[in-house]
């Protein structure tokens, strides 16, 4: 379905609201394609904080998203809006106002988004760039994903399976909201990023991660079978194989 995207006006240097706007579609697009849904147009808002999908509404009921960056750093537009979009599609809003101590899954969801996109984008702006002349912008997209896949610390320990870090990390997961950018890392770059890939018709499971009230103050296997009764049998066999990679068993 059309994904209507508008750029406000802000500080974004000698960057175009018409580009910016051109980039955050193409990765959108790499979402999309496997998690259509009719979805309320975006408006996309500079900020000098962190970039963020805000749960008050525009004034004619658009979705807010807020971005922090200046100049033509296509990469890391698509990076940051990536992160948000993967919020969108995971319903959000449905959890306002509600604790959940396990937003930390959601939150390397949406890291594993912006990988996934930025380097399905590269794939697609071989061959049909937003313009002609942003060929030569791919091999940014390619250096930009691999940095994020290559940085140490989202790698997992030698010597450890995941399970076991999982079990170590649990705790300081489910601290700050769940925002640890390196923890969350891990989980995209060594679990969710591979399963993605290899079966990215699995990214439509998403649209039902917030479809019941959180488990409070329920752990990560209750959090899992939750969300698998909220989805359809075909997607069922996905969270179930990433509860075993997690050592957890649904219940």
């Amino acid at each position: 379905m059309a994904l209507l995207i508008r750029v406000a006006r802000g500080d974004w240097g000698d960057a175009t609201e018409e580009n910016i706007e051109r980039v955050l579609r193409s990765a959108a697009e790499q979402l999309q394609q496997f998690c259509p849904c009719r979805r309320n147009p975006i408006v996309v808002e500079h900020t000098e904080g962190p970039p963020r999908v805000l749960y008050r509404k525009g004034t004619k009921g658009e979705t807010l998203v807020r971005l922090n960056v200046t100049g033509t750093y296509w990469a890391q537009f698509a990076y940051q809006f990536a992160h948000e979009f993967c919020h969108i599609c995971c319903g959000y809003e449905k959890k306002a106002g509600r604790s959940n101590p396990n937003q930390w899954f959601e939150e390397s969801l949406c890291e594993t988004a912006s990988l996934f996109a930025i380097r399905r984008m590269a794939d697609a702006w071989k061959t049909n760039p937003p313009y002609p002349n942003w060929r030569d912008f791919v091999k940014h997209l390619d250096s930009y994903a691999a940095d994020l896949l290559a940085n140490d610390k989202r790698k997992l320990p030698s010597q450890m399976t995941f399970a076991q870090w999982f079990t170590l990390n649990e705790s300081k997961l489910r601290e700050n909201n769940g925002c640890d950018r390196d923890r969350n890392g891990v989980i995209a770059n060594n679990i969710l990023l591979p399963l993605l890939e290899k079966n990215p018709e699995s990214w439509e499971a998403v649209a039902c991660l917030n479809a019941e009230p959180s488990c409070e103050p329920g752990g990560f296997a209750q959090y899992l079978a939750v969300w698998r009764r909220a989805t359809t049998d075909n997607h069922r066999a996905f969270i179930q194989g990433i509860a075993e990679t997690f050592g957890v068993q649904p219940h």
